[in-house]
């Protein structure tokens, strides 16, 4: 949900991932040196480390100004994005509707029935589901969610399409090849 430019030797870059998704916000690293860069252009924010700033440049020209997230000191950085989202976009992740998918503090509703999911698999429903109708590769979800095992995100998707079919008789996440993963927007 958001993307960190950073360069691989900043150490902050680390802990505001850490940080983000200790609070169930997928968040990705993206840069010069890690890849995904095109990542920046399919989620709501992008935040820029003060020592990438400068290489960040050309890609925040791009970028339009309100998918910029500047973190001020005082205030914790989950609050900012919680904040963020739902002033910017009028998108509040505890009460959040995509589709079939719906959150509701800490559960996550497919079609009114509640899936018991995993913190990575919440964290991958939630990525897919604020960037709703977005495809987003399997090497991206791995980044965003699973600290780059791209297998794993593909097990993942699996375990909640088995679960959700299993419960409802559908799946949740829709899989295209060549395209990637999305969350089903529309029922069938």
């Amino acid at each position: 949900m958001i993307a960190v430019y950073a360069r691989r030797d900043e150490e902050e870059a680390f802990t505001i991932r850490e940080t983000l998704r200790a609070e169930r916000i997928p968040c990705a690293l993206i840069g010069p040196e890690f890849g995904f860069a095109d990542a920046a252009y399919r989620v709501p924010f992008v935040m820029f480390t003060k020592g990438a700033r400068q290489i960040g440049a050309s890609l925040a020209r791009r970028l339009p100004p309100r998918r910029i997230l500047v973190c001020p000191p005082d205030v914790p950085l989950s609050v900012l994005i919680r904040t963020e989202l739902y002033r910017r976009y009028s998108l509040d992740m505890e009460h959040y509707v995509c589709g079939s998918v719906r959150f509701r503090g800490d559960d996550v509703l497919y079609r009114g029935y509640p899936l018991k999911l995993t913190p990575n698999e919440e964290r991958i429903v939630r990525l897919l589901a604020v960037c709703g109708g977005r495809y987003f590769s399997g090497e991206e979800i791995a980044a965003f969610c699973l600290y780059g095992d791209e297998d794993a995100a593909a097990v993942h998707v699996c375990h909640l399409n088995r679960m959700s079919r299993d419960l409802c008789g559908a799946d949740v996440i829709e899989c295209r090849r060549y395209l990637g993963y999305r969350v089903r927007c529309v029922r069938r």
